[in-house]
């Protein structure tokens, strides 16, 4: 299974037991998710589980609640969650999260839109995944879904279509969040920017912390998890930004609107495009592309 289910050894002592989530980080791709799951979990009540990125509302659904609580084994005492990035875009996760666990939190990263397409992009390249130019990647992607959907490809398969080639339709947060609102309170959605965690970690993490009704930690003593992220391609994406910039610049509107963010503001820093630079935020915030598993290739980081 796509997420690395791995089966207990039944005849091995454990410290832990089944669990259900108390959290789930559900993206946005490209974001810092991992980031701030390894942030997460070092507060002293949050434990980490050997997997951050499960994929069972996604790709593993049908192997059931019992096997999903297997995987979120948990200390007593403590809390555990994942984090699966596919899982805001993913048009029918909302629902089953709902209906299995009507009663959990939900943790929303966003990034400037354009910059998580570029990353996004220069993911996908590298990997051997993606042939084309920056720009035409990026104009040929409706397309390129259409063809998806025409071929009754199965939004539950991994490396299909929707995850590996949704430069831009990841962005559109507000449709996602809307989706999200229809199944969960706005009590239980904790929404947070990337460019606010990389600049008020602390803060960021104390707000968290309060979300989930965690004992008050010493954020200002952690620091952010930094992993050397590759390189990536040395393409030349002049025309990939300025294409992005106009494309999503009416979203960003519907986006201040629509998505209410738990800490920050929408205008710290003005999206789009991003005043940071993404080659350095890609370096502090994502994981390094070729940290894999022996099983999983953790794609959606």
């Amino acid at each position: 299974m796509f997420g690395l289910f791995r089966k207990k050894n039944k005849g091995a002592k454990s410290s832990t037991s089944p669990a259900s989530p108390s959290f789930i980080i559900v993206g946005a791709q490209k974001s810092g998710t991992s980031t701030l799951y390894d942030m997460l979990a070092k507060h002293p009540k949050v434990y980490r589980n050997e997997k951050k990125e499960l994929h069972f509302f996604d790709f593993n659904y049908n192997a059931g609640k019992d096997t999903y609580r297997e995987q979120l084994s948990c200390p007593e005492g403590m809390i555990t969650g994942e984090a699966s990035p596919f899982y805001m875009y993913h048009p029918a996760v909302a629902a089953r999260i709902a209906k299995m666990y009507p009663n959990v939190k939900l943790i929303f990263i966003l990034r400037d839109p354009a910059e998580r397409a570029l990353s996004h992009y220069r993911m996908n390249a590298e990997r051997g995944i993606e042939p084309l130019s920056p720009l035409m990647a990026l104009v040929t992607e409706e397309d390129r879904l259409l063809k998806a959907m025409q071929a009754g490809e199965s939004w539950d398969t991994p490396d299909s279509t929707f995850q590996n080639f949704t430069y831009k339709s990841r962005g559109h947060y507000e449709a996602q969040w809307i989706n999200f609102t229809k199944h969960f309170k706005r009590q239980q959605m904790f929404v947070l920017r990337m460019e606010t965690l990389l600049a008020q970690p602390a803060e960021c993490m104390k707000a968290l912390t309060a979300f989930l009704k965690l004992p008050a930690h010493n954020w200002k003593s952690e620091t952010l998890p930094h992993e050397n992220a590759s390189q990536g391609i040395q393409a030349d994406e002049s025309f990939a930004k300025e294409y992005l910039h106009h494309y999503f610049t009416p979203h960003h509107e519907k986006l201040k609107a629509w998505v209410p963010l738990s800490i920050g503001s929408w205008d710290d820093t003005a999206l789009p495009p991003s005043q940071a630079n993404s080659d350095e935020q890609d370096a502090a915030l994502e994981d390094p592309i070729d940290s894999v598993d022996d099983n999983d290739t953790e794609k959606e980081s």
